[in-house]
């Protein structure tokens, strides 16, 4: 059974994605141009794992088991077996002897005798949505720059921050990132996400004038020039930055652009800005006492959930936990977010098990917090 890109929109995007993958190569071929292929093959395996199997975990799988059984796990599953049996079609000509192995594992008894006797894929232009794929494209490279000031303030992604904004000039754009506010505060671990027109709310400006370019034509005149570049408004500066072209005032011939003036963004106390490619994003670090629990809540479920991999468990094993700190604001955060910590991780209990007596476990810093941790599996006749 084909997949249905209308059941989830993650559906729907690498569906599309694939048809424009198939194209390109093929127009690529076409024209012997074999060393732009490999490049968009690599993207759209980056997309594929890092986005769309990575956004789709929880289908695949979650603690009870329903998303096998729902037509939104299933429609994942046909997906993702759609989207990797026609991709080894695709890098076939390129990689023919680990293809042969993929496809193999892939098509069963329902499959040729090789990868290499299939026809090239052709695309479905049903499945063809490029307004989606603009949209998410947006959402990604949105995610990318903030991600970015994230690693640069060394803030970690499991520290909730309460606000993002993205301003773009672009109607379009704000229209179709508006669509992606809830992906995007989901992968930025942020509480909401703003939508702008205009970045002066975000940054104030200043100009440096472009030397090398000014230099040459106006050297006796650079001391006028500097002086009336300081003295540009921010609303001047960002005229200039949206492509306009301002008048000198006092020195006849030159025009102010983005090729004569060099335009600083300074952030906003408080936030951390990005801009690239007319997408500007900015990120508030305030970190509120109950921001700081949600984020130590979360560095407790990665620590239990890396003992549980250390301890070789299965996906769906409960287990038991014993804690200890003393640090009592970490101890309010495990209690406050007992519920989010215990069904992550698959702890049976409603309650934490502060039990000082435990053996066995290990030991964690947890941004300057120590926490000790013991677990075990419970065996599935008593979880």
């Amino acid at each position: 059974m084909d997949p249905d890109p209308g059941v989830n929109e993650l559906d729907g995007w690498v569906l599309s994605r694939l048809q424009t993958l198939i194209a390109s190569t093929e127009n690529h071929m076409a024209a012997y141009e074999l060393h732009r292929v490999v490049p968009s093959l690599l993207g759209f395996i980056e997309e594929l794992t890092n986005w769309y199997i990575r956004r789709s975990r929880r289908r695949f799988w979650n603690e009870d088991g329903a998303s096998i059984e729902s037509a939104d796990g299933l429609n994942a599953y046909r997906t993702l077996h759609h989207v990797e049996l026609t991709l080894t079609r695709v890098l076939a000509p390129f990689l023919p002897f680990v293809t042969e192995e993929i496809y193999s594992n892939l098509s069963g008894e329902a499959g040729l005798d090789s990868v290499h006797l299939e026809r090239y894929p052709v695309v479905c232009a049903e499945w063809v949505d490029v307004d989606l794929e603009h949209r998410m494209a947006l959402a990604r490279r949105t995610v990318g720059l903030a991600r970015g000031l994230r690693v640069r303030e060394n803030v970690r992604t499991r520290q909730p921050l309460p606000e993002l904004t993205v301003a773009t000039t672009s109607q379009e754009d704000r229209q179709a990132l508006e669509a992606c506010v809830g992906i995007i505060a989901e992968e930025l671990n942020v509480k909401s996400v703003c939508v702008s027109a205009d970045e002066g709310g975000l940054v104030t400006y200043s100009a440096r004038p472009n030397l090398k370019v000014l230099g040459p034509r106006f050297g006796k005149q650079l001391g006028d020039v500097r002086t009336e570049v300081a003295s540009l408004t921010s609303e001047t500066l960002a005229e200039i930055l949206a492509g306009g072209e301002v008048p000198s005032a006092g020195v006849e011939g030159l025009v102010y652009d983005l090729e004569t003036v060099l335009v600083d963004r300074v952030s906003r106390e408080g936030t951390v800005t990005e801009t690239s490619e007319g997408l500007t994003v900015a990120l508030d670090l305030s970190i509120t006492p109950e921001l700081r629990a949600e984020g130590l809540a979360r560095e407790v479920i990665n620590r239990i959930q890396n003992q549980r991999k250390a301890a070789d468990l299965a996906l769906d094993d409960r287990i038991e936990v014993c804690l200890q700190t003393a640090d009592e604001d970490l101890r309010g955060a495990i209690e406050i977010h007992w519920e989010l910590i215990a069904g992550q991780t698959l702890i049976l209990g409603e309650i934490p098990n502060w039990d000082a007596e435990a053996e066995g476990g290990s030991e964690h810093d947890l941004d300057g917090c120590p926490l000790w941790v013991s677990l075990g599996r419970v065996p599935v006749a008593d979880a």
